[in-house]
């Protein structure tokens, strides 16, 4: 599609895909009638997340048997072999389990506390590590944007999502480049170009901080980390609830009949989790690696010390070819080539002339006129957001859904 693309005058989004059309009108990526879990176009629902883990609860503990105890962990047994026997929580008292998942957050108290998995920072590649959060309200009437908004500033970016009563919006920076005095500036600014009719001033921030980073394995003994526990990476991409469910999946494959086998499922595991964690890092870091922007915090990401080495070989071989699936050869990689191709683009990398071999100019050019004529005909039958989720809302009680996002 590349010399297609060229010759269409279009941005890269719009010639190979209907989505930045749809995007920019705020529309549905789906019509009422269709059937669940359908659409138009890839779609995601943004979640209350209280309101999920309530449901999930209710589902495991009434329909799947699942005992649900809500404590605190507060000493852990060890067996001879090094696996832990048990953990001692401080008011149901012992709880013992052949495998543990580590949940505890940040704070790993099984991967980190009891094996010493070591902590991997990754911040000489990632430097952002702090983020301003609000909750901006909006009025009810107002146009719900089709997916997160991402704006860069001198030192970070911006991220703002639109929902049915608000908006949330947040500021996340590099502390080392950016006082958390002027993010507070930054945010401001910005709110007020954006909600110019929201009293900025009465709206309260909160405060977060973070490293990104992750652990030097995921499975030790009989403890496997998910989740926080496992690592946490800035939220450029949201890449934290796809790690989860990824590593679910591949506890399923690897779970282990005995414990005889548990070393090598963990093992193999472990390779996995090591390797999609490094393209996650490589996808984000690519964000920044490829800007003009000239502020000292984008020009230190530009320094050949702060890429990753794959991701500067791979930015190498890109001048001459476009990023294919032989670059990203596992089964479920967490950003495909068609992702990278995307940011490369739509920042303006130096695209090769010709694309892949085997697809003839005309029908790459006969695929974008497809492209284009099907925006038109989605412009054209699509609600907005807002008209959906309202028509939603008077047919069916969504005790979870907050809104939709284009995918």
């Amino acid at each position: 599609m590349i010399a297609a693309w060229r010759a269409s005058g279009m941005s890269f989004a719009e010639a190979v895909c209907a989505q930045p059309k749809v995007c920019a009108l705020d529309l549905a990526p789906r019509q009422k009638a269709m059937p669940d879990y359908a659409g138009a176009l890839n779609y995601a629902y943004h979640l209350d997340a209280a309101k999920l883990a309530a449901l999930l609860t209710r589902h495991a503990t009434q329909r799947l048997g699942v005992r649900h105890v809500r404590d605190h962990v507060t000493a852990v047994t060890m067996a001879d072999n090094g696996d832990i026997a048990s953990v001692t929580a401080r008011a149901n008292g012992e709880i013992q389990g052949d495998l543990f998942l580590d949940c505890t957050g940040h704070a790993a108290l099984l991967i980190g506390g009891q094996y010493g998995v070591p902590f991997v920072d990754r911040s000489a590649q990632l430097f952002n590590d702090r983020a301003l959060a609000v909750q901006v309200p909006v009025d009810a009437e107002s146009a719900i944007a089709s997916q997160t908004i991402g704006t860069a500033h001198r030192a970070g970016w911006m991220w703002d999502i639109g929902l049915p009563t608000r908006r949330g919006v947040g500021c996340v920076y590099s502390s080392a480049h950016l006082s958390d005095e002027e993010a507070s500036d930054e945010l401001e600014a910005y709110l007020r170009r954006t909600a110019p009719e929201v009293a900025v001033a009465d709206l309260s921030p909160r405060r977060l901080t973070f490293r990104s980073g992750h652990r030097e394995i995921f499975w030790s003994h009989n403890c496997v980390a998910i989740g926080l526990s496992a690592g946490f990476l800035e939220p450029l991409e949201a890449s934290a609830i796809v790690s989860i469910e990824l590593s679910l999946d591949a506890l399923i494959d690897y779970f282990p009949a005995s414990r005889d086998a548990m070393e090598l499922h963990a093992s193999r595991f472990n390779r996995l989790f090591s390797y999609r964690w490094d393209r996650v890092i490589d996808f984000l870091k690519l964000h920044y690696a490829i800007s003009r922007r000239d502020e000292p915090y984008w020009k230190e990401h530009r320094e050949p010390g702060a890429t990753p080495d794959r991701l500067r070989d791979l930015l190498r071989i890109w001048r001459d070819q476009p990023p294919s699936s032989f670059d990203f050869p596992e089964v479920d990689e967490v950003f495909p080539a068609a992702s990278y191709q995307y940011v490369l683009y739509g920042m303006g990398f130096s695209a090769p002339r010709q694309g892949a071999l085997g697809q003839a100019p005309a029908d790459q050019a006969a695929a974008v006129r497809q492209v284009r004529e099907r925006a038109r005909a989605l412009a054209s039958a699509l609600p907005t957001n807002r008209e959906y989720l309202n028509a939603l809302r008077s047919t069916a009680a969504l005790p979870i859904a907050e809104g939709i996002s284009v995918q």
